[in-house]
């Protein structure tokens, strides 16, 4: 098989995974392994029950999760169980992460999604 036609195989199936996901407003309404992935900003939200990520990144481009803890990347945050709250420019000190987010926007933070 070539790698165009895995490529539409993998889309199908990935499209497939998301429009059967259910709605929810919490984790509870999820699976044991899923979360409720909701858009950034949105915590307070409507979003779709996914499986939580297992491979995630070792990059650091930091978020703040709706948990309101601050997360090296969004894939730790997802395999936590927790949506994005903002994206952080960058964090000042590496013992930041795993505590919790700033209280107030600062300068340093992204603007939320729409």
């Amino acid at each position: 098989m070539n790698r165009t036609i895995a490529s539409i195989l993998a889309l199908a199936v990935c499209l497939a995974v998301t429009a059967s996901a259910r709605l929810c407003r919490t984790n509870d309404a999820c699976s044991a392994n899923a979360f409720c992935k909701k858009a950034m900003g949105n915590c307070g939200g409507t979003g779709r029950c996914v499986e939580r990520p297992t491979r995630i990144t070792l990059e650091l481009i930091p978020v703040c999760g709706c948990d309101g803890l601050v997360y090296g990347n969004k894939g730790e945050a997802w395999a936590s169980g927790t949506s994005i709250k903002r994206r952080v420019r960058r964090v000042a000190r590496p013992s930041r992460l795993g505590g919790p987010c700033a209280r107030k926007r600062s300068t340093n933070d992204e603007p939320m999604a729409p």
